[in-house]
């Protein structure tokens, strides 16, 4: 892979690495927040691989001059890195996000604000949507007269679903939704 050199002869070379890993690893995040559990996970992992992760969740902060006053040469270089990393990592964000969704955030601060908006916003999105979706497994029924097994097939896959939404069922009850479906169809 050839590297492509930024205005200050910096190596873009990570930077192409870290969007190749966030295109191929990250899925995009769905408006309603049915993906939050999986694009979270994927994307920290993501930006771990890249390792950006710090500016996300604060561990990487932004370089303080020992005198506000009177930055060193130095100090100003480090703090002008930081916020282009910074921003690197702000847009391998943006590339995964509904338009309407990066354009509530795009004006925050930095990553660790834009994280911590997204956090907030699809953790109760995916808690709602989560509970929806096991709403829907649990009120499931084989039709009168239906095909059991095109039934139970739909009961896999609702269940399937519910476990990549990071809502597991137990086998509890997913047996009580089998038998309510089933016991349904018989009476």
């Amino acid at each position: 892979m050839s590297q492509v050199m930024g205005p200050a002869g910096s190596n873009n070379a990570a930077s192409t690495a870290s969007s190749e890993i966030i295109h191929s690893l990250v899925p995009r995040l769905e408006l309603n927040g049915s993906n939050w559990a999986a694009f979270a996970m994927r994307f920290r992992v993501a930006m771990d691989a890249a390792d950006r992760r710090g500016h996300f969740t604060g561990s990487e902060t932004r370089p303080v001059p020992k005198d506000p006053k009177k930055p060193t040469d130095d100090e100003l270089t480090a703090g002008k890195a930081w916020d282009r990393e910074d921003k690197i990592g702000q847009n391998l964000l943006l590339q995964r996000l509904p338009d309407i969704t990066a354009m509530a955030i795009i004006d925050l601060g930095t990553a660790q604000e834009c994280w911590a908006r997204l956090t907030k916003e699809f953790t109760a999105k995916s808690i709602y949507t989560q509970n929806n979706l096991q709403q829907v497994f649990f009120d499931m029924r084989c039709p009168k007269n239906g095909d059991i097994r095109a039934f139970l097939q739909s009961l896999i896959q609702k269940w399937q679903e519910l476990a990549a939404a990071g809502t597991p069922v137990s086998d509890t009850e997913y047996q009580h939704t089998i038998l309510c479906g089933i016991l349904d169809d018989l009476a």
